[in-house]
Parts: C-alpha cells; structure tokens; sequence
C-alpha cells in the first residue's frame, strides 16, 4: 500500500453552495453583463444613425428596448431573491 494524491484539477470542497447563494453571484453578474449589452448596442445604433443606415439604426432601437426590458426584468429578480 502507498500514499500519493491524485490531483485531477479541482478541490473537493463538500459545502456545497444553496441555490440562494449563487443567485447571490448570478443575478447581479448578469444585470451588470446586460446593461454592458445595451450601451454597446447604443453605440452601433448612432453609429448607423450617422452612417445614413436608418433602417439599422431602427432594429438597434427595438433591441435596445429589449435589452432594458430584460434589466428591468433582472432587477425585479435581483430584489425579489433577497440578494
């Protein structure tokens, strides 16, 4: 019989996290990630607007509005889960 270790790339930590704490991590992680989506699809949509593409500049719009549904949606989540 011998001792050795078998490092297979990851600890065994047998606490496991609750569902609660890694909504904890999560919610805020992608409202934040969200948020990013809507400024960057902000600035293409001014950058068709100035390009002469309206028609763009119009489907950036409608998916800008869509993104911020979506924080709003994050936020309500984020509040109601006590995080």
């Amino acid at each position: 019989m011998h001792d050795h270790n078998h490092d297979h790339g990851h600890d065994h930590n047998h606490q496991h996290d609750s569902g609660a704490d890694k909504l904890a991590v999560v919610l805020p992680h992608l409202l934040q990630h969200n948020q990013e989506h809507v400024k960057d699809i902000q600035k293409w949509l001014k950058i068709s607007e100035e390009s002469g593409k309206g028609a763009v500049a119009e489907d950036l719009r409608r998916v800008a509005r869509l993104y911020e549904e979506i924080s709003v949606l994050l936020k309500s989540a984020l509040d109601k889960s006590g995080a």
